[in-house]
């Protein structure tokens, strides 16, 4: 027979679930927001190249609502 676990865990699998340290994490943090902050200057002019395109081409409005 099999021995049967007596912990109150039993049964559940661990993940490893290693957190960061504090100085790392923030480290991530703000190499994200940079990053995402980067990504958007590099992309603004094409992002208005498309709403001007679509404005031209629709002649209604760039964000669409729901009516």
């Amino acid at each position: 027979m099999r021995d049967i676990a007596k912990s109150a865990d039993a049964g559940f699998s661990h993940a490893g679930i290693d957190f960061p340290p504090p100085i790392g994490g923030l480290l991530k943090r703000g190499f994200d927001i940079v990053g995402s902050l980067a990504g958007l200057v590099l992309l603004s002019p094409l992002f208005l190249m498309v709403a001007l395109l679509v404005k031209l081409s629709d002649g209604g409005s760039i964000f669409y609502g729901h009516k």
